[in-house]
């Protein structure tokens, strides 16, 4: 198993796109706006269209996606709900990892870091730990640290 994409709430679209694109280095794969009041009822801006077109026009685009290699990130207008999701965990290289180590902004908070991990919360309250390895282990199993029983 492994994941098409992940959806995310943030409060503002076009910004959270380039801040998205730019720490992650991802690329717009869509913007897509509500046409119709059923769950299906949305419709594509054009690739070579972008955010002006669709201001001129009085669209309010509805969802972007946003995407590299195999992993897409799907961003939505809405409040971020504490509670629901509480990492994203992804794999990534030491140059990527680097990479967006280098490209985040001052309002990010890092929580730790090393040279095969990176932990951080950025301004949307979204929590994010980047590793080198794909295996999901432990405290014990990575740090030794056991409880006492």
């Amino acid at each position: 198993m492994r994941y098409r994409h992940i959806a995310i709430f943030v409060p503002e679209l076009h910004s959270a796109e380039e801040y998205y694109r730019e720490i992650f280095q991802l690329d717009v794969i869509v913007r897509e706006a509500r046409v119709g009041s059923g769950f299906e009822e949305w419709a594509q801006l054009p690739r070579n269209k972008g955010w002006a077109e669709a201001d001129a026009a009085g669209i309010e685009m509805g969802m972007v996606g946003l995407g590299r290699d195999d992993f897409v990130l799907a961003l939505f207008p809405g409040d971020h709900s504490p509670g629901q999701v509480h990492v994203f965990g992804v794999v990534m290289t030491e140059a990527e990892m680097a990479g967006v180590a280098s490209r985040l902004p001052d309002d990010s908070k890092i929580l730790g870091s090393g040279p095969n991990w990176l932990d951080f919360i950025d301004r949307h309250v979204l929590h994010w730990q980047l590793a080198t390895g794909s295996e999901f282990r432990g405290s014990g199993d990575r740090d030794g640290l056991w409880l006492k029983v």
